[in-house]
């Protein structure tokens, strides 16, 4: 995600990436998190911040939720959680898309970092997952006699 680039350009800054994940079979509710190893150039003393924007959607229930993250200029492959344990309607149905935006629009009141790019190398979609897909058996536990 590049900074405003050249004083000339007075266009629309802002960018963005998108992408979607299905949900899987053995989630247990609506439970969802989100992290990512994230670079941000520039020197750490100049005290700059660069403000990225993640909203997570439900394609099914259209029910989507949004965070707000700021990263301090020098940070550098750092594993920040961009969308904190939350809870989205949709998340707990088998087969559901879920879409992930990311986006950074710099020059504005949150983003000060304006000449220092954001790299993402990895996000990691979290769900509340069961670890062994099976049947409850608690039913069938009997009384000590």
């Amino acid at each position: 995600f590049p900074g405003v680039g050249h004083p000339d350009n007075t266009g629309d800054q802002s960018s963005s990436i998108e992408s979607i994940v299905t949900v899987p079979a053995d989630v247990l509710n609506n439970e969802i998190n989100i992290s990512a190893t994230i670079s941000c150039g520039g020197s750490g003393g100049d005290s700059k911040i660069a403000s990225l924007s993640v909203t997570v959607t439900c394609e099914e229930t259209n029910s989507s939720v949004t965070n707000t993250i700021n990263i301090p200029t020098g940070t550098n492959n750092k594993i920040l959680e961009i969308l904190p344990t939350t809870l989205l309607s949709g998340v707990s149905t088998y087969g559901n898309n879920i879409s992930v935006t990311i986006t950074r629009t710099p020059n504005t009141t949150t983003d000060t970092a304006l000449y220092a790019a954001v790299k993402i190398q990895d996000i990691s979609v979290g769900f509340k997952r069961s670890s062994f897909f099976t049947k409850g058996l608690g039913s069938e536990f009997k009384p000590f006699s």
